[in-house]
């Protein structure tokens, strides 16, 4: 079924988390356009599978899906590098392509050897310098974090991709606001973070045009119970390796603190125990397809334009069928 004959408020995205082998991954983007999804994003960490080739797996499986990253940092590859790579996907899926960029987690970028400076600059040039290179024109640029001398591209994208943001702190939400096509918000947020997160993206730009989506963990079980349960060590790993991303799920500073120190002291099982179902229940979604079908409705609510569906691994194949846009 093409995406144009999806109803706005059924849109849906599919998000990977780099689990899956290339082969997978082309079989799911495959599956997710026949079954009406309007994108695909992968996220790219130091220990899984890159973005790009997942990316390019899913392009030449597809014709219609959107398909993009959510998302590669602005650290490990130069702006030249990541705007001739989404120049050369554009060919394999013109119109198609997203390139969906962040800061990334200072644990995950130290271990590379990148500290994290200048993170809401190094978004802005990189988004300046990537279009101006797109243009096809020789391009020098003089910033604090990148730097072309009569740079040019030998591939122009036509059209040029979507440049979306996946951040959540909120000096990048207004830059995001301001800078970007889309914005991706975080992981584990609430229906109240996010519609904070959105009223901040609204005021900073005078009422943003572009799409939002948000990032919802989902989990499905006929027991929400059992579901919540799949999720607990995923919330307790995120909440002690990114806390940076943590800050901004609305939870208190000493229950942040409480699983930090327990994951760090006592392992991730001990730490996963001190998480709530009720912590789970509003942070994640979960529960059967039904229920989960109405939390979706809830963060749409918010303002969100695009849900994006990131399956926990025992849930993928379910998610990927039963909260399909088009039902078998």
């Amino acid at each position: 079924m093409a995406e144009d004959v999806i109803p706005s408020e059924r849109r849906l995205a599919i998000g990977l988390l780099a689990q899956p082998s290339l082969r997978h991954v082309a079989r799911l983007a495959h599956d997710a356009e026949q079954r009406g999804y309007s994108a695909a994003f992968i996220a790219e960490t130091v220990v899984r599978r890159d973005a790009i080739s997942a990316i390019t797996a899913m392009a030449l499986a597809t014709t219609r899906l959107k398909i993009g990253s959510a998302a590669v940092n602005v650290y490990t590859r130069g702006a030249a590098l990541l705007a001739v790579t989404w120049a050369a996907l554009a060919e394999a899926a013109p119109g198609r392509t997203i390139l969906g960029l962040g800061v990334g987690s200072a644990s995950t970028l130290a271990v590379q050897g990148f500290d994290v400076s200048l993170p809401i600059a190094r978004l802005r040039e990189y988004t300046e310098a990537i279009r101006l290179l797109w243009s096809g024109e020789e391009v020098s640029y003089s910033g604090r974090c990148v730097t072309l001398d009569n740079a040019q591209l030998e591939v122009r994208p036509d059209p040029p991709p979507d440049i979306y943001y996946c951040v959540g702190g909120p000096q990048a939400l207004r830059t995001a606001a301001r800078q970007a096509d889309g914005i991706v918000l975080d992981a584990f947020l609430s229906t109240g973070e996010v519609t904070r997160m959105i009223r901040q993206i609204h005021g900073a730009a005078s009422r943003f045009s572009g799409e939002i989506g948000t990032s919802l963990m989902v989990s499905i079980a006929d027991d929400w119970r059992d579901a919540a349960d799949r999720l607990r060590p995923t919330v307790a790993r995120y909440i002690s390796r990114f806390p940076e991303l943590a800050r901004e799920m609305g939870l208190s500073p000493e229950l942040i603190a409480q699983i930090t120190v327990t994951a760090e002291t006592a392992g991730l099982a001990a730490a996963a125990s001190l998480v709530d179902y009720d912590v789970v229940d509003a942070l994640a979604v979960c529960g059967s397809p039904a229920r989960c079908r109405r939390r979706i409705e809830e963060y749409r609510t918010t303002g969100v334009t695009l849900p994006v569906l990131v399956p926990e691994p025992l849930s993928l194949e379910r998610v990927l069928a039963d909260l399909a846009p088009v039902p078998d």
